[in-house]
């Protein structure tokens, strides 16, 4: 799951990075707007039913019961993304007008059907998670998705590059999805044309019931994360738009590491709780962090001291406004690193109405510097206002931790490394000066990357806590790592 994770996000990264350079800041900005428009209107539309199809297909005790919920699902998201479509087109030249951008209407109005698509993707994924085909959910979702979006624009680019290119491979996207997602569902049985049943009223009402309160807070972090960009195009031009959107991916490699660690931290974290075990809960919270910071440290180092490099690599001259907003995003949403696996720490513990709250001050506080920064500093005062909204709602959301089980996720061993590798990163980049971008930035990712893992040695920032960690990692992954283990010990 992980590795096609990485796989699949990557994949995006290069089709994205294709788009922007390609058709340049101006025209990327406005397609990319609509996009976002777009997409923030299908998430908000699909209403958790992808959740809730899970939920009660999972626990049907029958097969026609599990088409009634399938179909509940499936007619729901569909009827809700027609709407949705139907909307876009009456208000797309309402739209155009608040955000200033001409070409943003037909943008709009050739993109909109995503909005079908994307929901019945999501139901999609939904069933496959009932069915429990992990496998099946990576290919689809992850792999022939991005293989085949990436395939459609490589073929484009032969062809010429223009919005329309754009709008294809964001609707190919979901498409796919749906295609692949249903051939592993007819493969795998969980679904059978004899036990075929068509959902009653009741159904609609019991998903609906299950799935809305579960989208409250899916909307308030989309809001969270997408909120930089809809301000930037009501306050500045598409050409800012896009430098701005160009970057946003990016950002993503700040939370990597962190994500990835959740197959190991939830079930362990789960369970600590369950037995009362508030000394394991602590330890494990304060492990999982460090090695979660340690190893995104040296990503983080290079997109902050690189960025003018990298986008200069990536996009072209023609991005170059945008290297300061993606030192901001990658350096400040750090913070998403250092205060640990958080949202897994709220399910473990069982309440997420501490979810709901923190979203709820970061949405506030990013929205409230957005109004303010945006005029006043341009794309990085977006940057700014984005990392402030992040860093508001991962405090809120460690202090209401603090206050129901008693345990945070900080450690001076976490800090000496951070602040040696950091010192010792500066002055490397200050000396490195070479002629290709690509060398420079490989070159810092390297050296970055010994240093950061130099100064855990150096510091001692390593204790027992560290090795037991490992050996339940060895356990879960079914690998030796004998070698990691002897390198450890140097630390201790």
């Amino acid at each position: 799951m992980m590795v096609g994770s990485l796989i699949g996000r990557s994949l995006g990264l290069v089709a994205e990075t294709l788009l922007a350079r390609e058709l340049g800041p101006e025209v990327y900005g406005s397609v990319a707007l609509a996009y976002t428009i777009v997409s923030t209107s299908g998430n908000i539309l699909l209403l958790g039913v992808h959740d809730g199809v899970t939920r009660f297909s999972s626990t049907a005790s029958r097969k026609s019961s599990r088409w009634e919920m399938v179909l509940a699902g499936s007619i729901t998201a569909a009827t809700a993304g027609s709407i949705g479509m139907l909307l876009i087109w009456f208000f797309s030249g309402s739209l155009t007008q608040i955000m200033s951008l001409p070409d943003l209407n037909r943008s709009l109005i050739l993109i909109s059907p995503y909005l079908v698509v994307f929901p019945l993707s999501k139901v999609t994924i939904g069933i496959l998670r009932a069915g429990e085909q992990s496998l099946a959910t990576v290919l689809s979702r992850s792999i022939a998705a991005r293989v085949g979006g990436l395939a459609i624009l490589g073929g484009f680019v032969h062809l010429g590059v223009s919005e329309k290119t754009a709008i294809v491979y964001w609707i190919s996207i979901p498409s796919i999805i749906v295609a692949f997602g249903w051939f592993f569902i007819h493969r795998s049985g969980f679904l059978s044309k004899d036990s075929f049943s068509v959902p009653s009223k009741s159904e609609f009402i019991r998903l609906l019931g299950f799935s809305w309160p579960l989208a409250l807070s899916s909307i308030i972090f989309l809001f969270l994360s997408q909120l930089d960009v809809l301000m930037i195009g009501y306050f500045l031009d598409a050409g800012n738009v896009g430098n701005y959107r160009a970057i946003q991916p990016l950002r993503q490699a700040t939370t990597v590491v962190l994500s990835s660690f959740g197959f190991l931290f939830l079930p362990l974290a789960t369970r600590a709780f369950e037995q009362g075990n508030q000394t394991e809960l602590d330890q494990l919270f304060t492990t999982i962090t460090k090695w979660s910071v340690i190893l995104t440290l040296p990503v983080v180092l290079v997109f902050v001291f690189e960025s003018d490099r990298i986008v200069n690599f990536l996009f072209g001259p023609a991005y170059e406004s945008a290297a300061l907003p993606l030192a901001i995003l990658c350096g400040g949403l750090f913070v998403r690193s250092l205060t640990g696996p958080n949202g897994d720490m709220v399910q473990a513990i069982k309440n997420t109405r501490i979810e709901f709250v923190s979203g709820i001050g970061g949405v506030v506080a990013n929205f409230t510097l957005n109004l303010i920064f945006i005029p006043a500093y341009g794309i990085a005062g977006a940057a700014l206002a984005t990392v402030a909204g992040y860093t508001v709602y991962n405090v809120i959301e460690l202090y209401l931790i603090y206050e129901r089980v008693g345990v945070t996720p900080f450690s001076s061993n976490i800090v000496k490394p951070i602040l040696l590798s950091t010192v010792l990163t500066y002055f490397i980049h200050n000396q490195i000066n070479l002629s290709k971008p690509i060398i420079s930035i490989i070159t810092m990712a390297a050296m970055t990357t010994l240093l950061v893992l130099s100064s855990v040695i150096l510091t001692n920032s390593i204790e027992d806590t560290d090795m037991v960690l490992l050996d339940k990692f060895e356990k879960k992954v079914g690998r030796d790592l004998r070698f990691t283990r002897k390198v450890l010990e140097y630390g201790r």
